[in-house]
């Protein structure tokens, strides 16, 4: 048996091996995190590992970048094994006192792999692995909107700050279509009220009419707000209404395709009460495979969620 040790980086990666007995096997290959370093690396497999013999190749789990090594080497039919850096580390302090260089690195990587006391990152399958990277974009895209829509307010509190009175959403549909034309006192009290119940009606489904218009223009006219820069400000919160809409429209895209992932997966998750796809799907993206908890104890603490006594 050989072991193979890569230190990870973001554009350049260096692999390091030893023999069962802890005998480093030549210098170590730093090559390139591309094809053509992909390459080099099998061609340093080839020219130090006999043909036939077995080889453990182990990297650390440093930040992403180790995927795509890692997904090359495993379709090349390579046992891969991903190390928790934190026991690597414990390896780095015994041998060298936290001297970091990568070429140092890689073999202790490979040691580490030799004394076989370490636990992996497991990969899921592709679908979870799916179903995580969208619930995480998810949650991005939601921070997005969350941002725009607190830009939104601290607009309003300065040009129009009686407007959060009159819906009780203020980023419902009907709030949102009536910022888009009249986002500040002066540009609402150049609309007509019939114009103004039409734009209403139409976002509200029919929920709200002249007398809401009316009810804002009032509260247009005796507003406190400032009038300087009123147009730039109106400016700003039309466009980052158009910011909300769209980033909600792929906000549903996303549910969507979360849906018909969780339908494939036909998880029993979905059976439980209260548990929608979007809830589902980030349970079991971040979970991934449940079979490696050995009992509930462990999913809880993996989650976060076990009481802790604090004195």
């Amino acid at each position: 048996m050989m072991y193979l040790g890569i230190d990870i980086g973001k554009n350049n990666h260096e692999a390091g091996i030893i023999t069962e007995g802890g005998k480093k096997v030549g210098k170590s290959l730093r090559f390139s995190n591309d094809r053509e370093g992909f390459t080099a690396l099998l061609n340093f497999i080839g020219r130090f590992v006999p043909a036939g013999d077995d080889l453990s190749i182990g990297m650390e789990a440093t930040g992403h970048y180790w995927i795509p090594l890692y997904s090359f080497l495993h379709e090349k039919g390579f046992k891969v094994h991903v190390i928790n850096p934190i026991q690597s580390d414990s390896l780095r302090n015994f041998h060298i006192r936290q001297a970091k260089t990568d070429s140092i690195d890689c073999f202790l990587i490979a040691e580490t792999l030799r004394f076989g006391n370490f636990t992996e990152t497991h990969l899921a399958d592709e679908d979870i692995m799916s179903l995580q990277k969208l619930a995480r974009f998810r949650e991005s895209l939601k921070d997005i909107c969350g941002d725009c829509k607190r830009q939104v307010i601290a607009v309003l509190d300065q040009v129009f700050p009686e407007y959060d009175t009159l819906f009780t959403d203020m980023f419902g549909e009907s709030s949102k279509a009536f910022l888009k034309s009249c986002g500040t006192p002066e540009q609402t009290l150049e609309v007509d009220v019939k114009s103004m119940a039409a734009l209403l009606s139409k976002a509200s489904r029919g929920r709200h009419g002249t007398e809401k218009a009316g009810e804002i223009k009032d509260l247009a006219a005796n507003s406190v707000g400032v009038t300087l820069c009123a147009n730039t400000f109106a400016f700003q919160i039309r466009l980052l209404i158009e910011q909300i809409e769209f980033t909600e429209k792929q906000i549903e895209k996303i549910d969507k395709l979360l849906a018909r992932l969780l339908k494939k997966l036909n998880s029993v998750i979905m059976t439980i009460p209260g548990v929608g796809p979007v809830t589902g799907a980030i349970i079991l993206g971040e979970i991934r495979d449940i079979n490696r908890f050995d009992n509930p104890k462990k999913l809880v603490a993996f989650a976060g969620i076990d009481p802790t006594v604090r004195q």
